[in-house]
């Protein structure tokens, strides 16, 4: 089967890459093709060449309701997916005639797909408003790269979190909780792999190297998951809870929405307010023991329901039994 996916940045795109470039090596050993084109260069062959695939998959992309009909038009079996709340946007809403052609676009695509993929149950809740034939699909890591690594011996706690410049603010938001962590444990760490956060308190940055992100998760004791509690990241997918988990590092957290699909009691700790942070996070630091409880629950969730293999797999089971 060959298989297209209008990527809706570009193709090296976090949410691309390890959603659909993890695994098109894994395609490929089964005789199975996937390409990845970003809808912001599409060439001009591009409308002749659709013939050759047997299926399309639209990544997020709002493209206008004009190309929605030319492409279903063409006769491929088109599904859209998703991993983000893309009806609204963090922050602040959009503009009553922004919000008006994002609805429109989105329902012009759900509902003239053959069928919708979303990477979480409350993504799939809202889909299901426009299409009854919705499938669940989670984000999947290539478990053979995302593993725990040893610890260095010695009581150096080293606290971390890794993501985007869009996302920083998020980390920015429990400055006074880490701060205090920082000051009251010389042996702890703060390690960051991003644009630098504005702390005027002592962090290491350390710079991203894509294909080597998970040398950097392998190496923190407790993963950092700051999240305002929004429309917007109600419906995000958190990767980087994956990220944390696969390499056995304990998770705290915002749990809410579609984050408390992905973290349980077992392998993460929830927390809301700033005392709480700090309670949680002294209490890691001072327990190594629940530290290692956690991280090996965690490893073995994403084991079970999160191995990129079998998520590659159900992809593939599904496209073909929708054509």
């Amino acid at each position: 089967m060959k298989t297209l996916v209008l990527a809706y940045g570009t193709g090296d795109a976090v949410s691309t890459a390890f959603r659909y470039g993890a695994i098109q090596n894994l395609w490929a050993d089964q005789g199975h093709k996937l390409e990845v084109l970003s809808v912001r260069g599409l060439r001009e062959d591009f409308w002749r060449r659709i013939a050759e695939y047997d299926t399309i998959i639209n990544q997020k992309a709002l493209l206008p309701c004009g190309f929605a009909r030319r492409l279903f038009a063409a006769g491929r079996p088109v599904f859209f997916e998703f991993d983000d709340a893309i009806w609204t946007r963090p922050h602040r809403p959009y503009s009553w005639w922004t919000q008006w052609r994002i609805d429109r676009r989105i329902g012009r695509w759900m509902r003239g797909a053959r069928g919708v993929i979303a990477a979480n149950n409350h993504l799939a809740a809202f889909a299901r408003r426009h299409n009854p034939r919705v499938w669940v699909l989670p984000m999947g890591l290539d478990l053979n790269v995302w593993q725990p690594a040893p610890k260095p011996r010695g009581s150096e706690v080293v606290l971390g979190w890794l993501g985007s410049a869009g996302n920083v603010w998020h980390l920015e938001r429990i400055r006074e909780p880490l701060r205090q962590i920082l000051y009251a444990n010389p042996n702890a760490r703060l390690k960051v792999c991003c644009p630098p956060p504005r702390f005027d308190f002592p962090f290491e940055r350390v710079p991203f190297v894509p294909g080597k992100e998970h040398e950097f998760v392998a190496g923190l004791d407790i993963g950092l998951l700051p999240m305002h509690v929004e429309p917007y990241s109600l419906g995000k997918s958190p990767t980087k809870a994956l990220q944390y988990l696969s390499c056995a590092v304990p998770v705290v957290g915002n749990v809410h929405g579609a984050t408390a699909e992905y973290l349980n009691p077992q392998n993460s700790i929830a927390v809301e307010t700033e005392e709480e942070w700090v309670a949680v996070l002294q209490r890691l630091i001072d327990h190594p023991g629940e530290r290692l409880r956690l991280g090996r629950a965690g490893r073995q969730h994403v084991e079970r329901h999160f191995d990129l293999r079998q998520v590659s797999g159900q992809l593939l089971r599904l496209l073909m039994d929708g054509q």
